[in-house]
Formats: structure tokens, sequence, C-alpha cells
């Protein structure tokens, strides 16, 4: 079984290096990049450490305010209350990697 990554051009604008940036928002961003990094990175791919691109964060909602934080005991700029969801984005460097 594999990854089996289905993008569409248009909505994927391509990086300056030609790559894809790819965003995944599925829950923990903390396991899921962990996943990302080691099992299809570094794994599947066979991309070395210093190839590897997988970052975690915050992505979509709304609002002009910058700063998103996770839960807080004051509810501050809290992320799920932005509309934003964790998520992690990794560079697809080609087509091919896409049906890995």
């Amino acid at each position: 079984a594999g990854w089996g990554f289905k993008c569409a051009e248009s909505t994927n604008p391509r990086s300056d290096n030609g790559s894809i940036p790819l965003i995944v928002a599925n829950g923990c961003f903390w396991g899921r990049q962990h996943i990302f990094a080691h099992d299809l990175e570094l794994q599947t791919l066979n991309r070395t450490s210093e190839e590897v691109t997988a970052i975690a964060g915050y992505f979509g909602g709304s609002g002009g305010n910058k700063r998103v934080c996770y839960d807080n005991s004051k509810n501050i700029s809290v992320y799920s209350q932005l509309g934003h969801a964790e998520a992690v984005q990794l560079e697809v460097r080609s087509e091919a990697e896409l049906s890995v």
C-alpha cells in the first residue's frame, strides 16, 4: 500500500525550486510531522536528513492577527477559535513522488 497523494496542479503552485508544497491538516501535527518526515520522506522517498522538508504549523483560519497559539489558560489567539487547523507541510519534488 502506498501513500497515494493526488493534487491538482492549479491548486498546488510550484515553489521557486520547482517542488510542489503539500499541506496536510489531519490532526495533531507533532505526531503527523514525525510520520511524514520519518516514514514518508526518509524511508519511502529515501531522502537524507538534510533533505527532509516536513514542518508543523497552523493552516487556514481568518483574521489579521499573526499570532496563533495552542490552547492556553488565557485563551489568547487559540488556533481553533481562529479557524485554524494543525497541519504539516512538505515539499513534493516531482509528479512521481505523488504516486509512491
